[in-house]
């Protein structure tokens, strides 16, 4: 491995080699599934082993690198068709959360979701890439967590987390505008203040499509992420039949969801209207 890093001299050092090793991934100086050996990072930087390793530590929090047995830590790498299946599974929970998400949202939670869009537009405007896609999973989080569903927020989080991290990654190495593919984020918020459960499913589908369909492109043939589109069409009059359930993709919702699922589209979106008019709320 070449030299590629100048040894700390000032500073916190755990926190300027963390900033260098993230720089260098997105500047593409170190490549997706390229090796970070502690030993070699140490000698480059004229620092502690300890001292990488915490830094590695960080970066893997960020999800920029992965541990991996008998490998130790390289930079994160998903295929197209990974991506693709972490954005199957992302789509079927997250409409299921922010479904669930809007039946608790106040207007405390909504103001604050305005503000972490504020923040993706400010890094967007910036072109950065890694804070950009630090936003954006900080907004989606938070949806996740809005749902009250801990369980489905800690899933959605160890799914999705290397996701934001790698297709930051792809699009730096593409040197991609941010401003150009990045999805809006104000429909989502309209979604989920209109409280309309179709809605909020759909918003959340034309979202990850409309974010991350050019960047990975069509599937191959033959490949089971083809599937994704038509079953999901197949089962839309089922699914709107059943507007209490996010989960009639899988046929019909599993018994113990039930509960948790019951009202319907209707209700919800009656319920923040009335919400809205009796708080002064106005819709985004």
């Amino acid at each position: 491995m070449a030299t590629r890093f100048q040894p700390i001299k000032d500073g916190s050092t755990v926190s300027r080699v963390t900033q260098a090793v993230r720089q260098a991934i997105f500047t593409g100086d170190v490549r997706p599934g390229e090796s970070l050996r502690e030993a070699h990072l140490a000698r480059e930087f004229q620092v502690s082993q300890t001292t990488v390793r915490e830094a590695l530590i960080q970066l893997e929090q960020a999800s920029l690198v992965q541990r991996i047995p008998n490998r130790g830590t390289i930079v994160t790498k998903l295929t197209d068709e990974e991506t693709r299946e972490r954005l199957t599974i992302r789509l079927l929970l997250e409409q299921h959360a922010a479904v669930e998400a809007a039946r608790r949202l106040t207007e405390e939670g909504f103001a604050e979701l305005r503000r972490r869009v504020q923040v993706i537009h400010n890094a967007l405007a910036r072109n950065e890439y890694f804070e950009s896609a630090q936003a954006d999973l900080q907004f989606h989080r938070y949806i996740w967590e809005q749902s009250g569903n801990r369980t489905l927020h800690a899933e959605l989080d160890q799914l999705c987390a290397p996701l934001f991290a790698f297709i930051s990654i792809r699009r730096s190495e593409k040197s991609e505008n941010l401003r150009d593919v990045v999805e809006s984020h104000e429909a989502i918020v309209d979604a989920l203040f209109g409280g309309d459960a179709i809605a909020i499913r759909q918003q959340i589908r034309d979202h990850i499509e409309h974010t991350y369909g050019k960047l990975i492109g069509a599937a191959p043939a033959g490949s089971t992420a083809n599937l994704v589109r038509p079953q999901l069409r197949s089962h839309r009059r089922a699914r709107e039949k059943d507007e209490g359930s996010s989960w009639s993709f899988f046929g019909t919702a599993p018994l113990f969801l039930a509960g948790a699922s019951s009202g319907n589209a209707t209700s919800l979106g009656t319920a923040r209207t009335t919400s809205s008019r009796s708080s002064g709320l106005q819709p985004v």
